[in-house]
């Protein structure tokens, strides 16, 4: 059935309905929700709704078939020597502008966190750029960034993970070092380890890929599945990366240096480039193996390839098990939540968001990017699931099966890449 057009005195408990007011004009936190009582109906009336707009489809009934069109608001009732109800529209009201305050700050956060993470990609762009040529000063200079991370993440428990804006789709090198490194210290902080051992894991990130120098750009962007002369050169590089590190770097830590050389190896014996199997894994290793995994999954060379945030977790807990530690798997997940930013989901409510940050302390209720079409787009609502115990997440979609206009307002991302941020941090 389509939208239609009801008289607010027709609505009852279950009628879905939608109010053609724009979010900032009345004081409900939804444009859109299910009546879940009479003192919603009552507020109707008392913000002088006379009609709103009922969805059938998302309705647990429909609404009253037959009505007085002069019902009395609680307005009009006034003055009747009757003892009138506490309004609850105050409460709202309170409630909304605390929310619209929070809402700000929440995006002034995240305008920060965008910030420093297109300064630490710089960063890392530099480092890619003169690698070639003052190695050794690149190295040092990752291990300041890298030490500036890991103060951070050792700093505050409360790390929140969002998801970046990335601008550019190119360079994917730099995108996929810092990644990488941001969830292997993300994993490493919570499975326990100290400054000096998550330095070792960060700095290895950042060059653990340096052995695609000597493969040829032409395998590494093939379109098409490389053939096997290819792939046999392509799953050299962890190899070349070792030689060259140990050639410019000589004092380069030996446990970072076994990340670079066995990132790719897997537990079952089946990985490159030496096949070795699961015991001779070192822990840090393991680690990094599941970060490069994970981004790999979700940024694929061909974009259409990609899995989405949701589908690589699941995929690497469920299909992986046997090549990637499932004890670290599991616990990667919960670092991410059972929904990782970057995932489209729809609400309890019917409504449609898109995950932007993860809520450490309850994995199952992130943060939300809302799609609402009485919302502009760049005043985009960013709902924190723990304020709404009655909302939850029903399901996830695929960012390709959302229509044009939801896709556009959400703005999926094209890459997966993600920065940290801690209570209190401010711009440098």
């Amino acid at each position: 059935m389509q939208e239609y057009r009801v008289y607010v005195s027709q609505l009852r408990v279950g009628v879905f309905i939608r109010l053609d007011k724009p979010w900032y004009e009345h004081p409900f936190l939804f444009g859109s929700f299910k009546i879940k009582n009479q003192e919603q109906i009552d507020t109707l009336k008392e913000l002088g709704f006379s009609t709103v707009i009922c969805v059938p489809e998302k309705s647990d009934q429909l609404p009253k078939t037959t009505t007085s069109h002069c019902e009395l608001t609680p307005r009009d009732q006034e003055g009747n020597g009757q003892e009138q109800a506490p309004s609850p529209t105050k409460a709202l009201w309170d409630m909304k502008r605390e929310r619209i305050e929070r809402l700000k700050a929440q995006r002034d956060r995240l305008n920060r966190c965008e910030k420093r993470f297109e300064q630490t990609l710089d960063r890392v762009r530099n480092m890619m750029t003169n690698i070639g040529t003052a190695m050794p000063e690149v190295v040092e200079e990752a291990n300041s960034m890298v030490g500036d991370m890991v103060a951070s993440f050792l700093s505050d428990k409360d790390v929140v993970i969002h998801l970046m804006n990335s601008k550019s789709n190119q360079e994917e090198v730099c995108y996929h070092s810092l990644n990488t490194t941001v969830l292997g210290l993300l994993l490493g902080r919570e499975h326990g380890l100290d400054a000096e051992a998550l330095k070792k894991l960060g700095v290895a990130l950042i060059f653990h890929d340096i052995g695609k120098q000597r493969i040829p750009k032409k395998i590494l962007y093939k379109p098409t599945p490389l053939t096997t002369p290819e792939l046999k050169l392509y799953n050299l590089h962890p190899t070349y990366g070792e030689e060259i590190v140990s050639a410019r770097v000589p004092d380069f830590p030996d446990d970072a240096m076994k990340i670079i050389s066995m990132h790719h190896e897997t537990l079952d014996g089946t990985g490159f480039p030496a096949g070795i199997p699961g015991d001779r894994i070192p822990q840090l290793v393991r680690m990094a193996s599941i970060a490069d995994t994970y981004d790999n999954h979700c940024n694929k060379l061909d974009v259409n390839a990609s899995m989405t945030p949701y589908q690589a977790l699941s995929y690497m807990f469920g299909k992986q098990n046997k090549q990637l530690d499932r004890e670290l798997v599991a616990l990667f997940v919960r670092c991410l939540g059972i929904y990782p930013p970057g995932t489209v989901v729809i609400l309890s409510n019917g409504c449609v968001g898109m995950v932007v940050a993860v809520n450490i302390k309850n994995s199952l209720r992130p943060s939300v990017l809302l799609y609402d079409r009485d919302v502009p787009k760049n005043e985009a609502l960013v709902f924190d699931l723990e304020d709404d115990p009655e909302l939850s997440i029903v399901k996830t979609i695929h960012p390709a099966r959302l229509p044009a206009q939801v896709y556009d307002y959400l703005n999926p991302r094209m890459r997966i890449s993600y920065f940290t941020d801690t209570p209190g941090t401010t711009d440098s």
